[in-house]
């Protein structure tokens, strides 16, 4: 059961709701800004477990973030429990090294239906859009974090989403099959990500968070800020270091 007005607290939102894409925007962009992107329980050896009420208590009462699974997946719960009509896609991940993409279920995003108008919702893939992406082929789309399109391929995944290089060149992000899943067909692909020595998430720590005008970017070897053309790092020496940068930041406590 989602305790909407806690969630709503959770990411500093005070508007009024309707079921609109200006509410469904304004929720989206409240969400990123709150939320981290974060895979620190991989590390500390804590289970992510993938129903509602757990991903509740770590993201909303403990002042969490997650990855994409934990994090679309709570996000999709609280707009279904809002009244927008939502579902859970799969999605696949380009690679800049395979020049390739990873296997099915590797992301969940969502598509919420507004006025028989479909939209690409998602706050769980780090540096993304900050709206809604209209599901509609070879259109360019302007984002306050880029520019996007959707284009249409041959397969079974047939939407690419892709974002403008500054060249003009375009670059994929990853593709989905937008028909509609369940969210327990993503635990396998989430299990994997806990798991095994292939994942890139058992790699560094990493937690993540965009700013009005840049992001904060923590891992187990250096934060970087960046703000506008501006651009910090700095190294990080020591557990003790990592855990302190992590609740000046992001307000998470490492557990004892």
């Amino acid at each position: 059961m989602i305790d909407i007005d806690a969630y709503l607290d959770r990411i500093s939102y005070q508007e009024s709701i309707q079921n609109d894409f200006e509410t469904l925007t304004a929720l989206q962009r409240h969400h990123l800004l709150n939320v981290p992107f974060e895979n620190l329980d991989i590390h500390w050896g804590n289970q992510i477990q993938l129903e509602v009420d757990h991903l509740f208590d770590k993201i909303i009462k403990q002042n969490r973030g997650g990855f994409c699974y934990e994090l679309n997946g709570l996000f999709g719960a609280l707009l279904d429990t809002l009244g927008f009509k939502t579902r859970y896609i799969s999605a696949r991940v380009y690679g800049e090294d395979n020049q390739n993409y990873s296997p099915e279920f590797d992301h969940l995003a969502i598509i919420v239906t507004l006025d028989d108008t479909e939209w690409l919702v998602d706050v769980g893939f780090g540096e993304f859009t900050f709206g809604p992406l209209k599901l509609h082929y070879d259109a360019a789309q302007e984002d306050e974090r880029g520019t996007y399109r959707i284009i249409e391929a041959s397969g079974s995944f047939p939407c690419i989403v892709q974002r403008q290089a500054p060249k003009g060149s375009w670059k994929p992000e990853y593709r989905f099959n937008p028909n509609a899943q369940n969210i327990a067909n993503f635990e396998k692909r989430c299990h994997f990500h806990q798991t095994s020595d292939e994942s890139h998430f058992r790699q560094k720590k990493i937690c993540s968070l965009p700013t009005e005008s840049g992001r904060y970017t923590l891992t187990d070897r250096n934060l970087k800020i960046t703000d506008g053309d501006m651009t910090r790092e700095q190294p990080v020496n020591s557990e003790s270091e990592f855990d302190q940068l992590l609740r000046t930041y992001f307000g998470i406590h490492t557990p004892d």
